[in-house]
């Protein structure tokens, strides 16, 4: 089967094909599969990586170190959730408590990043888009941390003209 995407819980994957379905009823097929015990994050990880397309990760790694951590909030149509926010080398986690609400971007998995006002970041992957609202503001310099792993990661910037998200702009002009 080729895998499109994947949905990846503690308990439960969910396969997306490109295998059509029968045809009275509409979209690709899905394959679900259920565990009884939680999938260690670290095989997530893994799963995630060997992959290599967009998928939804509801399993982050908290034994990856984080460049920075701040409280937040998951803006939901039903409410959303309280949790961290993880800034790290590979990408972002949102962690929660119960871990119903987790889960993690790589970088490659991230389309754009928003941040309207300080204490407000959004997320837009190419499986979800998520909001959030920051209980502390965000600082700039930690923004355009985000940014230059996203924005520039591929560009050949010299060290000369600099690095990171400045040099890319004035690259672009």
């Amino acid at each position: 089967v080729d895998i499109r995407s994947f949905d990846l819980s503690a308990k439960e994957l969910t396969l997306e094909s490109y295998q059509r379905r029968p045809w009275h009823e509409p979209g690709e097929r899905n394959f679900r599969f259920t565990w009884s015990e939680p999938i260690p994050p670290q095989i997530a990880t893994q799963m995630t990586e060997r992959v290599g397309k967009p998928v939804r990760n509801r399993v982050p790694p908290r034994s990856i170190a984080a460049l920075s951590e701040m409280p937040a909030h998951h803006r939901t149509w039903s409410g959303g959730s309280n949790g961290a926010l993880r800034f790290k080398d590979t990408g972002i986690d949102y962690v929660t408590e119960d871990g119903r609400d987790s889960r993690t971007w790589r970088w490659a998995d991230i389309q754009a990043i928003a941040n309207p006002n300080p204490y407000e970041l959004r997320i837009t992957g190419y499986r979800e888009i998520a909001e959030f609202d920051l209980k502390q503001p965000i600082s700039r310099e930690l923004f355009e941390e985000m940014w230059d792993h996203l924005y520039t990661a591929d560009l050949n910037l010299s060290p000369s003209g600099g690095s990171g998200h400045h040099a890319a702009q004035e690259a672009r002009r």
